[in-house]
């Protein structure tokens, strides 16, 4: 009930109207101000694990972690939307590209993509330790590359968002599936050393934080900022199956199969999968509309 339910309405609420109030003041920098938003979002578990281990080295017991942090979180989070303000934009000044002909199809390829590409990302995250392990990757890298893919979601976010301000959601999306689904795969199919385990794991965090930056941007250009806050919660569901599927599915098929091969192979196409749907639609969308501002 509290973290599960209050945590998680917490989050979801917060998590939007911090997305919302900075893309309606940067309407030209959608892709970039969403990257820097969520990306705060990805530093602040980085932050909190390093506080909490140290809370914890101290004997500081959990139930006190969550009031002193709770405590905190609540006094920084009333302070900081206290200078959200958007009194000065205009709805004629914000609002983008509506689909609307098309919206069911839309929806149903934004949560699929979303769905598609953090399920690896979750799958690897989630078993990490013992992927690493079946990989022969010595103990000490286990560590490591859990930090650095942390630090590479939190970088990924930031560098997808820019880029998607430059070339468009259209390749972007696309890309950050494919990659992402041939990284993972690419764990298995060689022997690695530590390096390359960790260098592999990077490049999935990078590709992993793609996904919160450019679903959230799409949803805004398909959508429109006004509609934003009402819609992408339902996109956002992608994500919440994919953390239940992805750790659990990884480690059901392991169970059956003794390797994690053929849960990184059910990923991999359904990333593939994913991004043909990806881009029908996307071209449906785009030839619909079309025809129907001629019209």
């Amino acid at each position: 009930m509290g973290i599960g339910l209050l945590g998680g309405i917490g989050t979801g609420m917060g998590y939007l109207v911090s997305l919302t109030v900075p893309v309606k003041s940067f309407p030209q920098k959608k892709g970039l101000i969403t990257g820097v938003v969520v990306a705060g979002f990805g530093a602040g578990a980085i932050l909190l694990t390093y506080l909490a281990d140290f809370l914890f080295k101290n004997s500081v017991g959990v139930l006190h972690v969550f009031l002193y942090w709770g405590t905190l979180y609540g006094l920084i989070i009333i302070l900081a939307a206290q200078q959200l303000k958007t009194s000065g934009l205009k709805a004629s000044q914000i609002s983008y590209s509506s689909v609307t002909p098309m919206n069911g199809v839309v929806l149903f390829k934004l949560i699929l993509g979303i769905f598609a590409g953090t399920f690896t990302g979750l799958l690897i995250i989630g078993n990490l330790k013992p992927i690493a392990q079946m990989q022969e990757v010595s103990m000490y890298a286990i560590p490591l590359a859990i930090s650095l893919f942390a630090l590479s979601n939190f970088t990924g976010r930031i560098v997808w968002g820019w880029m998607s301000d430059r070339i468009g959601n259209t390749l972007l999306i696309p890309t950050a599936l494919l990659v992402q689904g041939a990284v993972s795969m690419s764990l298995f199919s060689v022997p690695v050393s530590d390096i390359q385990f960790i260098s592999l794991i990077i490049l999935i965090g990078f590709c992993f934080g793609a996904h919160f930056v450019l679903f959230a941007k799409d949803t805004i250009q398909m959508f429109g900022i006004d509609n934003y806050a009402k819609i992408y919660p339902f996109i956002f569901l992608g994500y919440g199956f994919a953390g239940i599927a992805g750790p659990f599915i990884g480690g059901w098929v392991v169970d059956l199969t003794g390797e994690y091969m053929y849960a990184i192979l059910l990923a991999f196409t359904l990333s593939i999968v994913a991004t043909f749907i990806y881009v029908f639609i996307d071209k449906k969308v785009h030839v619909t509309n079309r025809a129907f501002q001629i019209r």
